[in-house]
């Protein structure tokens, strides 16, 4: 919440206590976390107004800071998950006048972002500019790696570590969960035995999930799903080849279906000079299904 992490940079009491004065709608109640000693905020709203009021009194407060503020919201795309109220537009309308306050909007979830910003019908339309943060360096990552475990006491050699990169197709969220797993099942020396036990540990950990979003798509939809999977990345998803391979009836099915799977964020759509290039979204579900397809089935 932006009132809260406002909070917790203001830092002195004063500062807070003058923040606070400027919040008319909602009263805060105001704690210490008892880790860290850090001030804790927490809010009580009676109904979607309230919440509305707060928000422009925050922004409100901010725009007059004698700092210009930059604010920085992750994972923005979750504003849409707001339920009947339309969050983009009351955002937008609130902080498209300010000047003193600029913005950073993050998001994990690039179909999403992409149309809340290049969507013409949408309030944030054309209001920023983009920028894509590409993977890291395999060697940067590995040094990372290697390093992180050798501060517990623990030796990892470089295939082993290129083998963790390269299964989790260098994304920092598998890579940090498969190497956050094999560090708690190994030993000080770490083998391929100890990753491969990892990786079961999570595919195993992450069946009723999978099962779940069989239940969700249909079909036909899954068996494109699972196509994607096998082929790791595919670009002619229409092609004679693809359709034949997988048993896919035609060009328009495989057209349908790749839309819904898009829309649904199953798959991961990347346009390059090349073409575009379809993806599994979920690399653990990618690589479940590539190698153990039959497991899944019906």
């Amino acid at each position: 919440m932006i009132s809260e992490a406002v909070v917790g940079r203001l830092g002195k009491q004063q500062k807070i206590t003058a923040f606070f004065k400027t919040l008319k709608s909602v009263r805060p109640l105001l704690g210490i976390d008892p880790l860290t000693g850090s001030p804790q905020v927490s809010f009580t709203f009676a109904d979607d107004n309230q919440k509305q009021s707060t928000l422009k009194e925050v922004l409100g407060y901010l725009e007059s800071y004698p700092q210009m503020v930059v604010l920085a919201i992750d994972e923005f795309q979750q504003i849409r998950e707001y339920g009947d109220v339309n969050m983009e537009a009351i955002l937008r309308k609130h902080i498209q006048h300010l000047h003193n306050v600029r913005f950073i909007f993050c998001g994990s979830k690039k179909h999403t972002m992409t149309d809340m910003f290049t969507n013409a019908k949408k309030p944030f339309y054309e209001s920023t500019a983009f920028l894509y943060l590409s993977k890291l360096p395999i060697p940067v990552y590995s040094t990372f790696i290697k390093e992180k475990f050798a501060l517990a006491g623990k030796t990892i050699d470089d295939d082993s570590i290129g083998f963790i990169i390269e299964w989790t197709k260098d994304h920092t969220y598998y890579t940090q969960r498969l190497c956050n797993e094999v560090f708690s099942l190994s030993g000080e020396a770490i083998g391929r035995k100890d990753i491969v036990t990892a990786i079961q540990t999570i595919l195993d950990s992450e069946r009723d999930r999978f099962q779940e979003i069989r239940r969700l798509v249909t079909r036909s939809q899954w068996k494109m799903l699972a196509a994607i999977a096998m082929e790791d990345s595919v670009s002619q998803i229409t092609s004679a080849a693809f359709l034949s391979k997988y048993k896919i009836s035609s060009g328009p099915t495989a057209l349908r279906n790749i839309k819904a799977l898009i829309d649904k964020e199953l798959v991961l759509a990347t346009t390059t000079e090349n073409g575009t290039w379809y993806s599994v979204y979920n690399v653990f579900l990618s690589r479940f299904l590539g190698n153990s397809i039959q497991h899944l089935r019906p």
